[in-house]
């Protein structure tokens, strides 16, 4: 794998540091298990236990086994095409400092500012019809 990076400031010179992070990336739209699972996890990840944040999102007070029967449910709907806003999202809740008690609306507003955009990209017809729908149930 070969990447470019360039640095768009002309007034910067001398050194840089680059930082690089890997994420497992879902290609195929029958990776529905690995996607539900990332997904899952990640959510988790960012909700934690016991703090507002938890309010935010009415999924995050079901079981985990039943969040994951609702999401491969509904990951059939969606197209290899839609993977790109799929793991744009999920990357949002990898990337997020997770939420900690006291610190929720800071993790709310993070959250929000990432996913959002991926949000608005997805409803403006670049995502299948039968994905967004199935998503939004």
């Amino acid at each position: 794998m070969r990447y470019v990076i360039s640095v768009d400031d002309a007034t910067q010179s001398g050194a840089f540091e680059l930082q690089v992070e890997t994420r497992a990336r879902i290609t195929t739209a029958d990776a529905g298990v690995a996607f539900c699972t990332r997904l899952l996890d990640a959510q988790t990840r960012f909700f934690g236990a016991r703090t507002r944040c938890e309010d935010t999102d009415p999924g995050v007070a079901v079981l985990p086994e039943a969040q994951e029967a609702n999401c491969l449910l509904r990951y059939p709907f969606c197209s290899a095409q839609d993977l790109t806003f799929m793991n744009a999202y999920v990357d949002c809740y990898e990337r997020t400092n997770p939420c900690l008690a006291g610190q929720e609306s800071a993790a709310v507003e993070s959250i929000l500012a990432c996913t959002m955009p991926v949000v608005a990209v997805s409803t403006s017809g670049q995502l299948s019809g039968s994905c967004r729908d199935a998503l939004r149930r």
